[in-house]
């Protein structure tokens, strides 16, 4: 039995999971994180202004998501996204992106595999700001598959002092 080319593509396509740019249960809302605030993390000249973020699996949070795009965006998601910071995570699923100073921000986490994050935090510019990202791997086979769990997020930054 002989496949055509349309027809090995159009099977492959409808086996493979939610991909990148696909539209997951995050992709239409930002989810909030949990802010976890500390007294020590004051940022000094040199490391300010940075948000570093760690991508890792929902499923298994010792394993870290490698090559996954972040982007950072200041406001709203209504913005255009050419004003994004946009990186890619490393081996160990860290990257640390450059930002303005305080205000909102949209944060964008995509990976072939797993539904887009977009998680929207305030981040002061006088803090050591991280964030870990929890994405939900989607594993799929042909038919039916089951809507994915929710991404979360966990911000650590410092009490923002009052203007």
């Amino acid at each position: 039995m002989r496949i055509s080319q349309l027809s090995l593509a159009t099977l492959i396509a409808l086996a493979l999971p939610s991909q990148g740019g696909a539209q997951g249960p995050n992709e239409g809302q930002a989810i909030r994180p949990q802010v976890v605030e500390t007294t020590g993390a004051r940022a000094d000249d040199s490391t300010g202004r940075t948000l570093t973020v760690v991508v890792r699996q929902l499923q298994s949070p010792n394993i870290s998501v490698q090559g996954a795009l972040v982007s950072l965006t200041p406001g709203d998601s209504s913005l255009a996204w050419s004003a994004a910071a946009e990186r890619l995570t490393n081996d160990y699923g860290i990257v640390t992106l450059p930002y303005d100073g305080s205000g909102y921000y949209e944060l964008r986490v995509r990976r072939i595999g797993f539904p887009t994050a977009r998680v929207r935090l305030w981040l002061p510019a006088e803090c050591k700001n991280s964030i870990e990202v929890y994405l939900v791997l989607v594993t799929c086979d042909l038919g039916d598959c089951p809507a994915p769990s929710p991404a979360r997020a966990t911000l650590t930054t410092c009490r923002a002092r009052a203007a």
